[in-house]
C-alpha cells in the first residue's frame, strides 16, 4: 500500500478476508476474492513484524518493535486489548529524554513471532532479546517466562496440547520449553546447521524440525529431522536435499509429514 512494505499476513479462516501488517504500523483489512480495502487497524509506533489469527478464528494479534501485542476482534474489528510484553523498556523509553545517554540498548525487546494456543485462551510471544513470555489472552496476565536464550527468536510453535513451545534462535539452535513452567526441557544444536521451521506430532511427544547449512561448495543443504520431546532421542533424519524447506508440518493423525 503506497510506499509501505508488507511485512506479515494472514487469512481469515473461511479465506474470504486477507489481513496485511506492514511498515508504517498499519494492518489492513482486505476482501480476497475482489482486492478491496474493507478497513485498517492502526497501532501505535513501528512496524508490524507479525500478525495471527487465533485457532478459533475470533481474534486478531499483531507484534512489533515496541514490544506491544495488539490484540482485535478479528470479525468486528474492535480493540480488545494492548499488552506490553516488556515494562522495564517501557519504563526506560518514558524517561529516556532524563537519561545520561538518550539512547537505548542495542538488543531492543521486539517481537518477533507469536502463536496462540489451541483454546484460543493464551498467546505465545517470541522476543528479540531472547525472551519467551505466555499471556492470558483476556486479562493481559502473564502468566511464564523463560529469559534464559539470549539469542534472538526468529519463531516459535507450540504443542498441540499447548504445554510444550519450540523457538528456533539466530545461533541455528532449537530450544524446547514448558509453558507451564518456562522452563528449558530440551536444546538442540547440530554442527553448522540453522533450523527454521518445525512441527510437533498431534501427542506432543515428537517434533520434526527442518534446517540448512552452507556446504564447502557454498550452496546449501537442506534436512529434515524427528526427535523425542521427552529425550531427545532421534528417530530418523533426511539429509543432502538441495532446496530450502520454507514450512513443515504434520497430518492430523501423525502418521504423515509434509
Amino acid at each position: 500500500v503506497g510506499n509501505t512494505r508488507v511485512l506479515s499476513v494472514v487469512y481469515s479462516l473461511d479465506g474470504k478476508k486477507l489481513f496485511s501488517g506492514n511498515d508504517n504500523g498499519i494492518i489492513h483489512e482486505w476482501d480476497a476474492i475482489s482486492g478491496e480495502m474493507l478497513s485498517n487497524y492502526s497501532k501505535s509506533v513501528g512496524p508490524i513484524n507479525v500478525i495471527i489469527l487465533s485457532p478459533d478464528g475470533k481474534t486478531l494479534a499483531a507484534g512489533g518493535d515496541d514490544a506491544y501485542i495488539y490484540l482485535w476482534d478479528a470479525l468486528t474489528g474492535r480493540k480488545l486489548i494492548n499488552i506490553h510484553s516488556c515494562q522495564e523498556w517501557l519504563d526506560m523509553a518514558l524517561f529516556l529524554p532524563q537519561s545520561p545517554t538518550g539512547t537505548l540498548p542495542d538488543i531492543l525487546p521486539s517481537i518477533n513471532c507469536l502463536a496462540f494456543s489451541p483454546d484460543s485462551k493464551e498467546i505465545a510471544v517470541g522476543r528479540r532479546d531472547g525472551r519467551i513470555q505466555i499471556f492470558n489472552v483476556a486479562t493481559g496476565k502473564e502468566r511464564s517466562e523463560n529469559n534464559k536464550c539470549n539469542l534472538h527468536i526468529k519463531s516459535i510453535v507450540l504443542s498441540p496440547n499447548g504445554m510444550k513451545l519450540a523457538s528456533m534462535n539466530s545461533d541455528g539452535s532449537i530450544r524446547l520449553v514448558s509453558t507451564i513452567t518456562g522452563g528449558d526441557l530440551l536444546i538442540v544444536k547440530r554442527n553448522d546447521e540453522y533450523y527454521d521451521y518445525a512441527s510437533f506430532t498431534p501427542d506432543g511427544n515428537k517434533i520434526a524440525f527442518a534446517g540448512f547449512k552452507v556446504s564447502t561448495r557454498k550452496s546449501i543443504e537442506t534436512s529434515i529431522h524427528l526427535i523425542s520431546t521427552l529425550n531427545g532421542k532421534e528417530y530418523w533424519n533426511i539429509s543432502g536435499l538441495n532446496d530450502l524447506i520454507t514450512c513443515i508440518a504434520f497430518s492430523r493423525d501423525g502418521k504423515a509429514l509434509a
